[in-house]
């Protein structure tokens, strides 16, 4: 977050990619992640769990999950994560 003293107000900032490690992302707002993974991430493929479909994409210090809802055809949530986990 940037504060702006003057107007006293905040903005989130993007990190650049390369810099972004697992905890920066997970500090994001979830329509940043998004952009993010859809931006910069390299896709590796799609799963399918009950009614979600999941795509995963990596990034260079951690892999995410979008989980599509299939019935709304919607993002259900982003799970991101190292390879140890």
């Amino acid at each position: 977050m940037v504060k702006d003293n003057k107007h006293g107000v905040q903005a989130s900032v993007k990190p650049e990619e390369e810099d972004l490690e697992l905890h920066n992302f997970k500090l994001l707002p979830y329509y940043e992640q998004l952009d993010c993974l859809l931006e910069n991430g390299t896709y590796l493929g799609t799963r399918y769990f009950e009614a979600y479909k999941i795509n995963t994409y990596h990034l260079p210090a951690f892999f995410a999950e979008v989980w599509y809802d299939n019935k709304s055809n919607e993002v259900a949530g982003i799970r991101a994560f190292t390879s140890r986990e």
